[in-house]
């Protein structure tokens, strides 16, 4: 799941890189993993972490998770480099 309106094209765009075994980076054997949008951001965390990060005001919270990319000002998705260990296993 992605937050946010925008949301979904960065998922599009890691669908692009890593076709149907974006699943696999959800449903994870050591839980379950989402995508979250935080300033233009796109993070991807547990969601026991995600819980915990609740608790924390939004102005106060520096990066949920590992950064998977971010959103420019023209709103295309850019990929980050942290996230290549994640992608690499999976990749076409």
């Amino acid at each position: 799941p992605a937050a946010g309106g925008s949301g979904p094209a960065g998922l599009t765009g890691l669908s692009c890189s890593i076709g149907e075994n974006i699943q696999l980076l959800v449903d994870r054997p050591d839980g379950t993993y989402c995508f979250r949008l935080h300033r233009d951001r796109v993070y991807y965390l547990s969601e026991k972490l995600l819980k915990l990060a609740a608790s924390v005001p939004r102005e106060s919270l520096v990066a949920p998770g590992t950064c998977f990319g971010k959103f420019t000002k023209s709103q295309k998705f850019r990929l980050s480099v942290t996230a290549l260990d994640f992608l690499a296993p999976y990749a076409k």
